[in-house]
């Protein structure tokens, strides 16, 4: 197991830490790659991240929007987007119903996450594939 966050507090975790900012692709791109390649086995892609700014919209910054958005959204299309072909080709492998478990999985996520930034309630339909 691997675990990836900003900062990690003085304590023992039973998985690897990496610090680094999952808003930030470049980032993401620079550890994921290596590590995708030394097992080359991705069994679980869970992405815990969000921040939340607190107060009316017309009060909060500019910076803190772009700051929710990358964060709460753009983090776990990193993971993703650095993820996916080793979930294709495990599923290659493995057959095809363990990628549809995971294609419906990302999109009630994606679902969920349009859901909640979607204030008017007039949400748009997600597309029909992810991949």
């Amino acid at each position: 197991m691997q675990g990836f966050d900003l900062r990690f507090h003085d304590q023992d975790y039973s998985f690897a830490c990496h610090t680094l900012d999952v808003a930030d692709p470049e980032q993401v791109k620079s550890l994921c790659g290596p590590l995708l390649t030394q097992p080359p086995r991705l069994d679980v892609l869970v992405n815990g991240t969000g921040i939340v700014r607190i107060g009316a919209t017309d009060e909060i910054s500019f910076a803190d929007s772009q700051a929710c958005l990358a964060t709460n959204g753009g983090s776990a299309f990193n993971m993703f987007q650095q993820t996916l072909a080793i979930f294709r080709q495990q599923c290659a492998v493995r057959g095809r119903n363990r990628y549809r478990r995971l294609e419906l999985g990302a999109r009630a996520a994606y679902r969920h996450v349009r859901l909640r930034r979607v204030k008017s309630g007039a949400a748009q339909p997600c597309p029909d594939r992810l991949a």
